[in-house]
C-alpha cells in the first residue's frame, strides 16, 4: 500500500506543481523585444506565399539604389532606380519581357517619357528641359521620326512633319527649326 500511496502522492504533487507553474507564468507579462529603429542590408526581397520574389529592393556596386517588381510568374514588370549622381528613372516591361515605357530624369535635369513597341523600336517621347522647353515626338513603326511638336522656353510653338524618308513635308512656323 505504501507504493500505491507514494505514486498517488507523487502524481498529486506533480499536478499541483504543473498548475502552480502554469498559473505563475501566465500571470507574468510576456517579454516582447522592441522593434529595431533601423534594419540595414544591401538587398531585401518580398516573396509571395510560394516563395517567389515579387519585389526586390537593392543597391549595387555602382551606387545605384533600385526597386524591381515581378508578376506572379516571376517576370520583371517594373523597375525604379536612382544612380549615385541623382539621375534616375523607371521602366515598365510587358509580359514578354520587352521594355515598353520609361520615365527618366537626366543629368541636366530634363525629364523624358519614352515609349517603345514590342520590337524595341522607339515610337514616341515627351520631354521637358530645365528651361521649360517641351517636345512631343512621334515615330513610325520603323522608328523614324514622323512628327515633332514643341514649345520653346519663350513659348514659341513648332510643328514638323516628315515623310518616311525623313524629308520635311510640313513645318510651322515656316521659318522654325
Amino acid at each position: 500500500m505504501s507504493k500505491i500511496y507514494d505514486r498517488a502522492l507523487f502524481a498529486v504533487l506533480a499536478m499541483a506543481g504543473g498548475f502552480a507553474g502554469s498559473a505563475l507564468f501566465s500571470a507574468m507579462p510576456a517579454h516582447t523585444a522592441a522593434a529595431p529603429d533601423t534594419i540595414s542590408a544591401q538587398r531585401f526581397e518580398v516573396v509571395d506565399k510560394d516563395g517567389k520574389a515579387r519585389a526586390i529592393l537593392f543597391t549595387n556596386s555602382a551606387g545605384m539604389a533600385g526597386l524591381e517588381l515581378y508578376d506572379g510568374k516571376g517576370k520583371k514588370r517594373a523597375s525604379f532606380g536612382i544612380d549615385s549622381d541623382g539621375t534616375g528613372g523607371m521602366g515598365l516591361i510587358d509580359a514578354a519581357g520587352n521594355p515598353r515605357a520609361a520615365l527618366d530624369i537626366t543629368g541636366d535635369g530634363s525629364t523624358v517619357l519614352e515609349f517603345e513597341d514590342p520590337g524595341f523600336k522607339p515610337r514616341g517621347s515627351l520631354g521637358i528641359s530645365p528651361d521649360g522647353a517641351m517636345r512631343l515626338i512621334i515615330d513610325d513603326k520603323n522608328g523614324n521620326r514622323r512628327a515633332s511638336l514643341g514649345v520653346d522656353s519663350a513659348g514659341a510653338p513648332t510643328l514638323v512633319l516628315t515623310d518616311f524618308m525623313g524629308q520635311v513635308i510640313y513645318r510651322a512656323p515656316a521659318n522654325g527649326s
